[in-house]
């Protein structure tokens, strides 16, 4: 369906299908009447889907010696969690290197663990996808404490 309006030409889609994949393309004339093809692709939602959600926040447990820490976070999808995709960042102070992940799925949500360079606020970052595209995202923020070492 096709419809001159006020603000410019509108073009109606009817019949298409949800999840699938397009590419719309039209002729667009200037003023002096030299045309160029203008191309926008798009995909049609699924009506029914349903964006992932975080069932039990993040945590962040210090380990026994105040430089490693593990992350949970467990989210929730109608489709199951099976299909749920898990990335967190981890975040430290300034100057201070960034830690290495390391990753660890489960059946009660994702763990990671890492190795802290030294004492400040960190924040780590879970974000959460299923097969859709909205993320849904947890964080929390722990504070690593200044070590002194043994006196001599």
């Amino acid at each position: 369906n096709y419809t001159e309006g006020p603000n410019g030409n509108r073009a109606t889609l009817r019949g298409l299908v949800p999840n699938a994949s397009y590419i719309a393309q039209a002729l667009v004339f200037d003023s002096q009447n030299f045309a160029r093809v203008s191309q926008t692709r798009f995909t049609v939602p699924d009506p029914s889907y349903r964006p992932p959600t975080v069932a039990d926040p993040a945590r962040a447990v210090l380990g026994p010696d105040g430089r490693s820490v593990r992350l949970t976070v467990l989210g929730a999808d109608d489709k199951g969690e099976e299909k749920l995709n898990y990335t967190w960042q981890l975040t430290g102070p300034r100057g201070q290197p960034v830690p290495q992940l390391q990753y660890s799925p489960g059946p009660s949500g994702e763990t990671a663990t890492a190795r802290l360079f030294g004492p400040g606020t960190y924040t780590a970052t879970a974000r959460i996808t299923d097969d859709g595209s909205t993320p849904a995202t947890s964080a929390v923020t722990f504070t690593v404490a200044e070590t002194v070492g043994p006196l001599s």
